[in-house]
C-alpha cells in the first residue's frame, strides 16, 4: 500500500497555510510601517539638530543639502516611501517645517512620541506656541537670534 497525501488532506494544508498568510501578510507590513516612521522621526529630528550645528558653527544657514545628510529634495522636501510628508525651509533664524502629506503614514510620523516632543513648545505662523502639532501646518523652530529655546 502506498504512502501518500489524499486530495482532501492536500486541500485542508492549503486553506491551513493560507489563513495563515492572511494573518502573517498584514503583521509584516505593519512591521514594517513602524520602522519606517521609527526611521522618519529620526531624520527630521536630525535635519533640526544638524541646521542648529551647522549655524551655531557659521552664523547662517546654507543649503539644506549643505548642512545635512537627510534624504530630502532639493526643495527640502523629505518623502516617506513615494508620499510627500514634510518641507523644511529656511528663513533667517528660523527652520519652517511645513506639513504636505495627508497619507496615513505621514500622519503617525507626525504623530510619533519624539516628533511630537521636538515641536511641542514652538511657534506656528501666528507665533502662538504649539500644544498640539496637528493643529498647526507650519512649525517654526528657532535657531539663531536672541531668546534661542531648544
Amino acid at each position: 500500500m502506498k504512502k501518500a497525501f489524499t486530495f482532501i488532506e492536500l486541500i485542508f494544508i492549503i486553506v491551513i497555510l493560507s489563513i495563515l498568510a492572511v494573518i502573517a501578510i498584514p503583521k509584516l507590513n505593519a512591521t514594517r510601517d513602524d520602522a519606517e516612521i521609527t526611521k522618519s522621526a529620526i531624520n527630521l529630528i536630525s535635519v533640526i539638530n544638524d541646521c542648529a550645528s551647522y549655524y551655531s558653527s557659521k552664523g547662517e544657514f546654507a543649503n539644506l543639502q549643505t548642512m545635512t545628510n537627510a534624504p530630502l529634495d532639493s526643495d527640502g522636501n523629505y518623502y516617506i516611501r513615494d508620499d510627500k510628508c514634510v518641507r523644511f525651509l529656511l528663513d533667517d533664524f528660523y527652520v519652517k517645517v511645513e506639513k504636505v502629506g495627508t497619507s496615513n503614514i505621514c500622519n503617525n510620523l507626525l504623530n510619533f512620541p519624539s516628533v511630537v516632543s521636538t515641536f511641542t513648545g514652538k511657534s506656528d505662523l501666528n507665533g502662538s506656541y504649539i500644544t498640539d502639532i496637528s493643529k498647526s501646518d507650519i512649525i517654526y523652530i528657532q535657531i539663531g537670534g536672541s531668546n534661542v529655546k531648544f
